[in-house]
């Protein structure tokens, strides 16, 4: 599969690492359930983000 924005397909992988670690903080820390959702909601969020991305690469361009 050739990716043609992998360059920001990367960024989000980045981001969604970033989110893990987010998340793994708030599990140790002092945080409410409600922070720990949101954290989650934003995760899922960038998933969907790099799963359109993806799809969109995968189909092929419609004239019209």
């Amino acid at each position: 599969m050739d990716v043609r924005n992998s360059e920001l397909i990367n960024r989000r992988f980045d981001q969604i690492d970033g989110k893990i670690r987010h998340l793994r903080h708030l599990l140790n820390g002092q945080s409410t359930p409600q922070d720990f959702n949101k954290g989650l909601e934003e995760l899922q969020q960038l998933q969907d983000e790099v799963r359109s991305m993806i799809n969109r690469d995968q189909t092929p361009l419609q004239n019209g």
